[in-house]
């Protein structure tokens, strides 16, 4: 309840802090008496505010700024641990989703897989999702089963028993549920750790089902195809994903009505062997080169204090990417033609594009995160006239793709005007934005913002009408 106690602003909210909250949960829940005959009594909200403050002052344990091998290893953990408890973007995530998971065959790998592990299908799961994230917006945190019923009257009980079950974690489990995922028990850096509660954001108790946090059931619903399917077959759901999130990048650039060319275009008119990038996008004497890598960051990479933590946690993406964009900038550039997209320009940038955030920004960031010298390795490769300066280099996630390519369709801005504004804020330490989304938020006082995702959200509000008008209405409105 004291999360979701009225506050001024968000402001206030955040002053909660809503990530050792959670923490407090499982620690609770991991204490041994929680499931004895003999519990712990029940606190008042005073007693539970004095060991949030406990809690707080536990913090100083951890590692603190100067303790990183770069200061902007401290930032990314801390984005990691904060920023999504600050945002509202559950419905965003679930439209992305729709379109990334249900638009495919019925027999997709996608769509067998989640059915098979969950009794739900993932069109489904999606619209009782916005349905949830609906009711708990204008009801607060108490899920009643039969609510639930009468939100989703088009939904058989099967499926909607099916899909409780997998947000959910009974009450009396969530001691050894917690247990076999607290792999690495007390330390300083727990503070920075994801919380469990993303696989499991509501608690049921006897025929309630209560939501830990707002921004918790937000952020996994949000992701929650993707982690489950991730988690249930790693190696099945990359190969998977890769090809179908490649081909949602190659969409939404497509969008922007700039010339481009794909992968398979490049392999064929490039001049001999090598990796090369996703797409290429041609924008006045600008290359564009832009690479889809499908990934989110491992738990050890997020709370990094070592470069090397991060190097190894980007070696198959960030880094791979740096390779690939400056083998096809070298081999671009000792090629002649005329091709109308594939041939040399004055100047180069490269984009990779993540599923989730990795906070790490343009590519001076990039160095520091990982070390200089190991793209400095790379680089050494290839004659200094054919580098791609680290400034010219961003890493966006989709949500920020999304949105600078409706910025460029819209033709409120051209990408590589975007990307210079973007370094030329990025070149003043009084200027510089922590990830490619402040730059958008900064652009849309003039601009104005778009929503990307807009036409599919309407359409699902539209279809979830039908059912019941009342929920879908009110979660377009929020």
């Amino acid at each position: 309840r004291y999360l979701y106690s009225p506050t001024k602003d968000r402001f206030e909210q955040a002053s909660k802090q809503p990530w050792l909250i959670m923490l407090f949960i499982k620690w609770t829940f991991l204490d041994p008496l929680v499931n004895s005959p003999l519990r712990r009594p029940s606190i008042s909200q005073n007693e539970m505010l004095e060991l949030l403050q406990k809690v707080l002052d536990l913090t100083e344990t951890g590692s603190l700024p100067d303790e990183y091998e770069d200061v902007r290893l401290f930032f990314r953990a801390v984005a990691y641990q904060q920023f999504f408890h600050q945002t509202e973007s559950g419905l965003v995530d679930i439209a992305r989703q729709e379109l990334l998971f249900a638009k495919v065959p019925e027999n997709h790998y996608f769509k067998t897989r989640f059915l098979n592990g969950t009794g739900v299908s993932i069109q489904d799961f999606l619209r009782l999702s916005f349905a949830v994230l609906a009711s708990t917006k204008k009801s607060g945190p108490v899920l009643q089963r039969a609510t639930l019923f009468g939100l989703c009257p088009a939904f058989t009980p099967m499926a909607v028993d099916a899909y409780l079950r997998t947000i959910s974690v009974e009450v009396g489990d969530l001691h050894r549920t917690l247990e076999e995922v607290d792999k690495d028990g007390r330390h300083p850096n727990e503070y920075l750790q994801q919380t469990p509660f993303l696989k499991f954001p509501f608690i049921k108790v006897r025929s309630e089902y209560l939501c830990v946090s707002p921004h918790v059931l937000e952020r996994s619903l949000g992701h929650f195809i993707y982690d489950y399917l991730k988690r249930a077959d790693v190696d099945g759901f990359n190969n998977a994903f890769g090809k179908s999130f490649e081909k949602y990048v190659g969409d939404w650039l497509s969008k922007s009505g700039l010339p481009t060319a794909n992968e398979s275009e490049l392999t064929l008119v490039l001049p001999g062997q090598g990796k090369v990038v996703d797409f290429i996008a041609a924008d006045g004497d600008s290359n564009v080169l832009i690479d889809a890598k499908g990934v989110e960051m491992a738990q050890r990479g997020m709370v990094a204090f070592q470069r090397g933590d991060v190097r190894r946690a980007t070696q198959t993406s960030l880094i791979k990417a740096f390779e690939q964009g400056h083998e096809v900038a070298a081999r671009i550039a000792s090629m002649g033609g005329d091709h109308p997209v594939i041939r040399q320009r004055s100047s180069t940038y490269l984009l990779a594009i993540t599923y989730k955030e990795l906070y790490i920004g343009n590519g001076v960031t990039f160095a520091a995160v990982v070390g200089d010298a190991v793209l400095e390795k790379i680089r050494s490769k290839y004659a200094e006239q054919h580098l791609i300066p680290v400034e010219n280099i961003y890493f966006l996630t989709i949500h920020e793709f999304e949105e600078l390519m409706s910025l460029v369709a819209s033709q409120k801005i051209g990408l590589v005007e975007a990307l210079e504004k973007a370094k030329q804020a990025d070149s003043e330490r009084m200027t510089q934005k922590f990830n490619f989304e402040l730059h958008i938020h900064e652009w849309s006082k003039q601009l104005g913002r778009e929503q990307p995702l807009r036409e599919i959200l309407k359409s699902m509000v539209d279809e979830m009408r039908v059912a019941f008008p009342a929920q879908p209405e009110t979660a377009a409105q929020k």
